[in-house]
């Protein structure tokens, strides 16, 4: 492993004989822990940030909408978009820097044993906003056909909440975002409840989510730095910054 560490930071270090360049990458608005507009910060930012110091670039985020966002790309009025949506012709992608990894969560002392999508039929649900679009098609099927008990919001917060005062017996989110809740989450669900055990059903496939650019280049640059940092550690670092506990 150090041998193929220097190796990858020797290739991203070369890279930055390229002149250094402010970039402007597009992004959606907040998504905690992943991008926090109010703080300019998040994970992916930070990833983003750091990756392309390490070539020598400085970034600029641009926050919007992803139709805007993914309008201006394709325009080259910025010069890369996160979270970019697959399959466009003409655009470059980099390698996956994070995966949303959706998942159904339940109290742990509930000792409920559910091994696939349909199991969730007798239980009270609550999922993330259009869930039902993006969880794929026997989801879908659960969500309009089969429970009656099933409700979609827009705050995620509120699905930690409502997990926790036991008004329902299962949410549905990201991972990552319910353990920020969660850890950012006393004051509005006391310290108990965040201490609380929970049970994780992985009922759900990982989605990458990576940039797109339409320049190679910058895309092999991002690259370069991203796989620094991955195989130093930093990434693992950045992540647990975002899931400490606040008091």
């Amino acid at each position: 492993m150090p041998a193929l560490l220097a190796m990858i930071l020797f290739f991203a270090l070369s890279l930055q004989t390229v002149s250094a360049k402010d970039l402007i990458i597009g992004t959606s608005f907040s998504i905690p822990p992943y991008v926090i507009q109010e703080s300019n910060n998040g994970i992916q930012i930070d990833i983003i940030r750091e990756a392309f110091a390490l070539v020598g670039h400085n970034v600029s985020i641009f926050f919007a909408s992803n139709k805007r966002s993914l309008d201006y790309l394709l325009n080259r009025k910025i010069d890369g978009m996160n979270n970019m949506p697959p399959n466009f012709e003409g655009t470059y992608y980099s390698d996956a820097i994070t995966n949303f990894t959706n998942v159904a969560i339940a109290l742990k002392h509930r000792n409920i044993t559910v091994n696939k999508i349909e199991d969730l039929s007798p239980y009270r649900i609550v999922a993330f906003q259009n869930a039902s679009k993006y969880l794929g098609p026997v989801f879908a099927r659960f969500a309009q056909d089969e429970n009656s008990n099933y409700l979609e919001v827009v705050s995620q917060q509120s699905q930690t909440f409502l997990l926790f005062s036991r008004r329902t017996d299962f949410i549905v989110m990201e991972k990552l975002i319910f353990q920020y809740y969660r850890a950012h989450g006393s004051q509005l669900l006391g310290q108990k409840a965040t201490r609380e055990q929970v049970t994780f059903y992985p009922l759900f496939e990982p989605s990458p989510r990576r940039i797109g650019f339409h320049d190679p280049q910058l895309r092999d640059q991002f690259n370069a730095g991203f796989r620094t940092l991955e195989a130093s550690g930093r990434i693992k670092t950045i992540i647990e910054t975002y899931l400490k506990p606040t008091e």
